[in-house]
């Protein structure tokens, strides 16, 4: 009487059935009109089951300063309905689940009524426009997509990109300047007056009494410099992350669309060997942004090196200050952009003078380009909180 039901049973079957039951999914529609009349009707709701994936293979000149770039996307098709002879659209982003069916022009009929999705054809021509948040492609020929296949087809291809590379060094100082061979071998003597609590806090951390300050002579293998003989830290020797950049616009061979998606690279030798470099990632950048790629190999850093040094200067109750120097090479026969991004605890100020901008709480950026064949000294000066310092287990005095 409320329905019609059907309860778990090994080969049930019914004689007759009532007209709506369908045995399988099936979208059904009520209608009401004031009269009848014949009418085209475009009926719109939301499918699942699709997916969309942009993937983009780039080949680098020798020289790293130009690039090949083709786009691909792949469609998906997990619906349970074949989509024959579609419109379809890409949505860069994160859309809401709920549907809202764009408004359209009663005068320009839909040529096929079709469900509006996402995939290509080759060479496609397509239109960028900004809905909402979110960047809308439409693409101009009808695609078939059956249900359970998996396509990619061919964006677009474009020659001769121009990139711009800079080369990134992040330097993190490391505090714990007692654990350095230096620092060992250095001789005991008395603290500077306020600096206690950095020679409690060490004693602590290599397994020492701070309330017998005659344990750490007992024991000269684990011996503490204090701070007026604390030396230069060893070394630190790095090789940069190489960032590269484009613009998107048509004077750089591009000015289209790029949703967010995988991106291979890979580069030719002299003598014509395709040399994978590895995969990265692109954001979405729409026409007219700059796209910034983190390159997935080294060998464009080939030939630039840092060489990083620092040591304390100046100890009070309420932290210290430390001064560094970073010591870069070039020794490619090219110019050389450098982006240095100094990491100190938050709260940490530079003494001035210095060229550094803020890029974040503890962390300061030095921008220079190194000659070819070049070389430079940046240098430092640092105060560090004491609060902010890797000390946390000994309380600030009050």
């Amino acid at each position: 009487e409320d329905g019609f039901a059907s309860l778990p049973a090994e080969g049930l079957a019914f004689r007759t059935v009532p007209a709506s039951l369908h045995p399988s999914p099936t979208l059904m529609a009520e209608v009401d009109a004031q009269a009848p009349l014949n009418a085209e009707t475009i009926l719109a709701y939301t499918a699942q089951g699709f997916t969309w994936q942009a993937t983009y293979r780039a080949r680098l000149s020798p020289s790293g300063r130009t690039m090949d770039l083709e786009g691909f996307v792949t469609l998906t098709n997990r619906s349970g309905t074949d989509f024959p002879a579609t419109t379809l659209q890409l949505v860069a982003g994160e859309p809401n689940q709920v549907y809202d069916p764009a408004p359209r022009d009663e005068d320009v009929p839909s040529s096929d009524g079709a469900i509006r999705v996402a995939v290509v054809s080759p060479e496609p021509s397509f239109e960028e426009e900004t809905l909402s948040d979110y960047l809308l492609l439409t693409l101009d020929r009808p695609a078939s997509v059956r249900n359970g296949q998996t396509k990619q087809v061919r964006l677009f291809g474009a020659r001769g990109i121009p990139l711009r590379r800079t080369f990134l060094f992040t330097w993190t100082p490391c505090f714990e300047w007692f654990q350095h061979p230096a620092t060992r071998r250095g001789v005991p003597g008395p603290w500077i007056p306020g600096s206690e609590w950095i020679r409690d806090w060490a004693m602590r951390r290599l397994g020492l009494d701070p309330r017998d300050p005659r344990d750490w002579e007992r024991r000269p293998s684990l011996n503490l410099t204090y701070p007026e003989q604390v030396p230069q830290m060893e070394p630190q020797r790095e090789a940069p992350k190489v960032i590269l950049e484009f613009t998107n616009t048509a004077a750089s061979n591009l000015g289209r669309p790029l949703p967010r998606g995988a991106f291979w690279m890979s580069t030719r030798t002299a003598e014509g060997h395709e040399v994978p470099l590895g995969e990265t990632s692109l954001e979405d950048t729409p026409v007219g942004a700059e796209a910034l790629l983190e390159a997935p190999a080294d060998w464009l850093a080939t030939g630039v090196r840092a060489t990083h040094r620092w040591r304390p200067v100046a100890w009070d109750p309420e932290g210290l200050e430390l001064e560094g120097e970073s010591f870069l090479e070039n020794a490619r026969n090219e110019p050389a952009p450098i982006l240095l991004r100094l990491q100190l605890p938050p709260g940490t100020t530079l003494r001035p003078p210095t060229r550094a901008h803020s890029a974040g709480p503890g962390s300061f950026d030095f921008e220079l380009t190194l000659p070819p064949r070049g070389k430079k000294a940046l240098r430092f000066r640092a105060r560090v909180p004491r609060a902010v310092l890797p000390f946390s287990d000994e309380p600030s005095p009050h």
